[in-house]
């Protein structure tokens, strides 16, 4: 969901990014196992709306087998089923390890910051992985 509707976060020259659309997918039926796939397709330009989700099953799929997969599309502003949860708020990533100290192997440092939920409480989220 594009949750930022602020023009002065994006200084857009004209896109509007502020103003896009967001696609809310709710999948209807049973799918099966799998998980959703997000990508990024390289563009030449960053007007190009070039994210992109698909369905990827954990059962791949057989020559000839049919798959039928319901499920329903909202274009909208905001989401269209709110959740109790907390919310995501910003996200940043950059090079992890400890500042100052020589790095031993390579990891990335991700910090999300969420707000409200069912207790109306902030926190900040910091994640290292390798």
């Amino acid at each position: 969901m594009q949750r930022d509707r602020n023009f002065d976060h994006y200084q857009d020259d004209g896109v509007f990014y502020d103003r896009r659309p967001s696609v809310w997918v709710e999948p209807k039926g049973s799918w099966g196992r799998g998980a959703v796939m997000l990508v990024e397709i390289p563009a030449t330009d960053e007007t190009f709306d070039n994210i992109v989700a698909f369905w990827n099953p954990a059962d791949k799929p057989q020559r000839g087998q049919e798959l039928l997969f319901g499920y329903r599309v909202y274009w909208c502003r905001y989401n269209p089923a709110p959740c109790p949860l907390a919310q995501v708020l910003a996200t940043r990533d950059g090079i992890g390890g400890i500042v100052g100290q020589k790095r031993t192997y390579f990891s990335w440092r991700f910090a999300i910051d969420f707000a409200g939920g069912v207790s109306g409480c902030s926190a900040k989220m910091l994640a290292l992985s390798r």
